[in-house]
C-alpha cells in the first residue's frame, strides 16, 4: 500500500520461498492486482511449486501462472539445474523429478500468457560424467525448442562454509 501510494508501478520481490505456501502467494498476487501495481519478478521460483497433481504427474498449474501474469510477471527463471536425475537427487536434494514435473508445460503455458521464461542449468559436479553433461545440454536444447527464451549455463562453485567446499 505504501509503495502504491508513492506511485511505484513495478517492483521485484526477494522471497526464496514465495510459492512454497501457494495459498499465501495467491493472496499476495491478488492483493498486488487490487493495488494496481505490477510484480515484475521474484527470486526463488521452484518448479515443484509451479505444478499441481493431475493423473499421476505434476502438471503446470495454469491457474497460478494466469494469476502471476495478471499480477505483472513478465519474466522468471526456472532452476532446472541438470538433465541428470542422479545429479538432481544428489546435489539438489531431489527437489525436482525430470519425469514427473511438467517443465515443458510450464514453459508453454507461460509463453502463451506472455511471460518470458529462462532456464538455469549447472555443470561441474565432482562426479558428473560427460554423458550427464550432454544430458543437461540436450534438456536445455529441448526446452529452448518449446519456447524457453534463454538457457543460462553455470559452473558449480564451491563456496567456503558449504559441504561442497569441504568435499573439493
Amino acid at each position: 500500500e505504501i509503495l502504491a501510494a508513492l506511485g511505484v508501478e513495478h517492483f521485484f520481490l526477494e522471497d526464496d520461498s514465495l510459492l512454497g505456501r501457494k495459498k499465501r502467494a495467491i493472496d499476495i498476487f491478488r492483493r498486488i492486482i487490487d493495488l494496481k501495481v505490477r510484480l515484475s519478478g521474484v527470486n526463488g521460483i521452484n518448479i515443484a511449486h509451479m505444478c499441481k497433481p493431475e493423473g499421476g504427474r505434476l502438471v503446470a498449474d495454469k491457474e497460478l501462472l494466469e494469476l502471476m501474469a495478471e499480477a505483472g510477471f513478465t519474466k522468471f527463471m526456472l532452476p532446472v539445474e541438470s538433465g541428470s536425475q542422479r545429479i538432481i537427487n544428489k546435489y539438489a536434494t531431489g527437489k525436482l523429478s525430470l519425469e514427473r514435473h511438467d517443465i515443458v508445460g510450464i514453459i508453454e503455458e507461460s509463453k502463451r500468457l506472455g511471460i518470458e521464461v529462462g532456464g538455469n542449468y549447472t555443470f561441474g559436479y565432482p562426479d558428473e560424467t560427460l554423458d550427464e553433461v550432454h544430458e543437461t545440454f540436450e534438456l536445455a536444447r529441448r526446452h529452448m525448442n518449446v519456447g524457453l527464451s534463454n538457457a543460462n549455463f553455470m559452473i558449480i562453485t564451491p563456496f567456503p562454509g558449504t559441504a561442497y567446499y569441504d568435499m573439493v
